[in-house]
């Protein structure tokens, strides 16, 4: 289930729909960390490093109604969420169907990859996403 919430500018509309200026919200040992809005198409993420969420619609889980799939760390963000992740497959499995969605959270240039890897695995420990479970 997901424990976020949306943020977005003023609007007139429904609280369903989201702004331009959307974007997610996930905490992490105290902290609220801000990733962009859920797209579609990851081929227009940049090439920075950072820590991602890959996401599916679901009317069961709120406020969002999108589910964790799997969050993982990167230094280029523009190649972690493709087929030719090793993950990919079971990404699609598990949301049966429904288009994958990816968040993200750009970090530093100097980040390390220690850095990152224990920001993933305190997302990872807090929202339990099915895809980075250990069986």
């Amino acid at each position: 289930m997901l424990h976020a919430k949306y943020e977005a500018g003023e609007t007139s509309h429904s609280s369903l729909v989201m702004e331009a200026e959307a974007c997610i919200h996930f905490v992490c040992r105290g902290v609220d960390y801000r990733f962009t809005e859920p797209n579609s198409c990851p081929e227009a993420l940049s090439k920075v490093p950072g820590i991602y969420a890959v996401l599916v619609a679901d009317e069961n889980c709120s406020p969002s109604r999108l589910r964790v799939l799997y969050f993982g760390q990167t230094d280029d963000l523009s190649s972690a969420v493709t087929e030719g992740n090793s993950r990919y497959k079971e990404w699609r499995r598990r949301a049966r169907n429904r288009p994958l969605r990816v968040s993200v959270h750009a970090l530093p240039v100097t980040s390390s990859e220690k850095e990152r890897r224990d920001l993933e695995l305190g997302f990872i420990a807090t929202y339990q996403p099915i895809c980075n479970q250990r069986w």
